[in-house]
């Protein structure tokens, strides 16, 4: 679209141009009718014979005579032949200094005022005349199209349709305002425009031209094939015309048809830089790589600063490896323009993985030059995000989605940094934004169905879980999530199915593996559970879950060599495993080796304060030992720290403590010995 709005701009500045000379042609009180000189206007008679006129003359006349008003406007028009503005506006000033309401001298002044593109000066001028005549069609046309020059569209308009109203059938007015409703993104409105403007004149290029950007920039390609065809028949040298038409059918992927319009227009141009540099972008996205090279270096050579160029190649140069090359083009590009976002954009992704710091630097200078660059924000809130500041890649995110709402990207990166903040909610709310603009977003669904794992809301989590499994059941990570939820519910058999789907689509999907042991566990059914584990750690070895679960599967079956080898093996992959210290402090309970499974509740509360269940197992085997103090701070410890819901547990510990605190009372005859010694 950049490219689009250059050569809207080019095209006002084109129609200012005609403008121009068509003023000079009509005159001040003429119709702007099909652009043709008005009957009742001498004007360009005058003009065409000025310049042979000698400047002398006038200027003697002015000296006998220093309110010669004819003989000031008669040497103005005369240094406007000669293209010497700054003279001619003196001249036509000294007439209004003389006669405050001349408005033919209001009229040219602000003609030339438009030409030198000092468009605040002409729109000044223009009002002067407007006031003193209000129909003064060529005075509306003038300041409507100063408006226009001056991106001041809507007085721009107004003026247009003050001609439109005065003359129906102004083919220019039309083209004109639809020009300006174009720059308005008011597509429908200036299709409408230019659509009479080639009603009035079949044969207007300008007219066909316009509207074959106005369906261009409306992405309806064929229609503006058509219009680029019409001008190619009617002029075949509008080498603009096979320019759009190459890009069109390149923007509907018709690459070889796009290589062949920029053939078309390269045999009426060979020298055209422009039509090289597209051909070559058709090349690349057909993948020939070679001649997207050749193409942009052909560019390169009519055009040495070409930055365009330079990025296109650089970027081929990317894929095919010769990074050295591409940076190489970089470089360039940004050295023949320092003040355009795309070469340090691609630059930034060039360092992106090689040179972060580097790659945030480029990304931020993009962001500089052009503030709405979404996807400069997005690639800098990646980086922040790898590098844990996640404050900044957040907001990176948030602008990234401002300027562009539907960007399903930057709103699924702020759904994952929330959601490994822990945030889910704020994860889940992004997540819903997503599905909203895209319904079968499948990521959208299976993060949500993670984010409501995580706040433990399982039925949801399953929901979504299975939302996803409908846009692509072929993922075995979802069935294998969707079986941990039914086990988080306690819904073993329905867990041991889901992970059972999960392993029929992989047979090596370790967490399905891992989640189906947990499950069969549950039931009792060790030795499954047992084959389950150790086929995880087939997959993954140094699955330190799956020899804790393993390892629990031998405790609770009634091996419990084989289990503490297997938690042992664990701890040697997680230190700091506090379930894992635990259960192995069961199996050494379980062997009578209480003062190992002291020291290892003593592990799981170093790497877990609030484990109430290491407190507990703690206390009973101090009070197997007999060590009655011991256990009686162990059982109060507990009980700061134990769940509600362990009510028995609660109870049988309330029980010891009161046992405890009894049996430790001093008895009498103790009491006795201590008050005679």
């Amino acid at each position: 679209m950049g490219k689009l709005l250059v050569r809207v701009s080019l095209i006002f500045g084109l129609f200012i141009n005609i403008n121009f000379y068509a003023f000079c042609l009509i005159g001040s009180s003429s119709s702007l009718k099909g652009v043709e000189k008005s009957s009742n206007s001498n004007v360009s008679d005058k003009f065409e014979g000025l310049s042979n006129v000698s400047i002398v003359y006038f200027t003697e006349q002015i000296e006998e005579n220093k309110e010669n008003l004819q003989a000031y406007h008669e040497r103005a028009i005369t240094y406007l032949d000669q293209r010497e503005y700054e003279k001619a506006i003196g001249d036509f000033t000294r007439i209004i200094e003389i006669d405050p309401y001349d408005s033919d001298a209001y009229f040219w002044r602000a003609l030339i005022y438009l030409w030198m593109r000092l468009d605040r000066e002409a729109i000044e001028d223009y009002t002067q005349v407007i006031k003193m005549e209000e129909y003064n069609i060529s005075a509306y046309y003038g300041r409507g199209t100063a408006y226009a020059s001056n991106s001041r569209f809507d007085e721009a308009i107004n003026d247009f349709t003050a001609i439109i109203d005065l003359e129906p059938e102004a083919v220019l007015v039309y083209y004109s305002r639809g020009m300006c409703y174009l720059s308005k993104d008011l597509n429908e409105e200036a299709m409408a425009d230019f659509d009479k403007a080639i009603e009035a004149d079949p044969q207007s290029i300008l007219s066909h031209y316009a509207r074959g950007l106005g369906y261009f920039s409306n992405e309806l390609y064929e229609e503006a094939i058509a219009d680029f065809n019409k001008i190619i028949e009617m002029q075949p040298k509008v080498i603009d015309a096979y320019y759009y038409k190459g890009f069109s059918y390149w923007r509907i992927d018709l690459y070889d048809e796009a290589i062949a319009a920029y053939n078309q227009g390269l045999e009426v141009d060979p020298e055209n830089a422009e039509l090289y540099y597209k051909r070559g972008v058709a090349y690349r996205s057909k993948e020939d790589y070679d001649q997207a090279i050749a193409d942009n270096t052909r560019a390169i050579e009519l055009n040495p600063k070409y930055y365009s160029a330079f990025m296109n190649r650089g970027f081929v140069y990317g894929k095919i490896g010769q990074s050295d090359k591409e940076i190489q083009d970089y470089n360039q590009a940004i050295q023949i323009d320092s003040e355009r976002s795309w070469g340090y954009y691609n630059r930034g992704s060039f360092y992106h993985d090689l040179r972060p710091e580097k790659s945030i630097a480029d990304y931020t200078k993009a962001i500089e030059f052009y503030s709405m660059y979404h996807e400069a924000y997005y690639n800098r809130g990646l980086l922040y995000g790898d590098m844990g500041q996640y404050d900044k890649a957040i907001s990176d995110y948030e602008k990234a989605v401002e300027i562009k709402p539907e960007k399903i990207e930057a709103l699924h990166a702020l759904g994952l940094i929330y959601y490994n903040l822990d945030k889910y909610i704020e994860a889940i709310d992004y997540y819903t934004k997503i599905v909203g603009i895209d319904p079968e977003y499948y990521s959208a669904y299976y993060d949500m169905g993670r984010a409501f794992y995580g706040l433990k809301r399982y039925d949801e989590a399953i929901l979504n879980y299975n939302k996803a499994a409908k846009i692509d059941s072929t993922q075995p990570s979802v069935w294998s999530n969707i079986g941990l939820s039914y086990y988080k519910k306690g819904e073993f058999i329905e867990s041991i199915d889901h992970c059972s789907k999960a392993l029929e689509l992989d047979s090596e999907y370790a967490s399905a593996y891992y989640t189906r042991g947990r499950a069969k566990h549950a039931i009792k059914k060790y030795d499954e559970s047992i084959a389950d584990y150790t086929s995880a750690l087939e997959v993954e070895p140094d699955h330190a879950y799956a020899l804790c679960g393993r390892g629990l599967s031998y405790s609770d079956k009634g091996d419990q060599d084989k289990a503490i080898e297997d938690y042992n093996k664990s701890l040697q992959l997680d230190l700091d495993s506090a379930i894992t210290y635990y259960n192995r402090a069961i199996a050494y309970y379980k062997m009578g080796q209480f003062h190992e499974a002291i020291q290892d509740c003593d592990n799981a509360i170093r790497a877990d304060l609030n484990h109430f269940n290491a407190y507990y197992t703690k206390a009973v085997s101090y009070y197997r030992l007999d060590k009655k103090e011991e256990a009686l701070q162990a059982y109060k410890a507990y009980l700061e720290y134990a769940s509600p819901d362990a009510v028995f547990f609660i109870n049988m510990a309330n029980e010891k403590i009161k046992e405890l605190e009894e049996r430790l009372k001093p008895k009498w005859w103790e009491s006795l010995s201590n008050l005679f010694n």
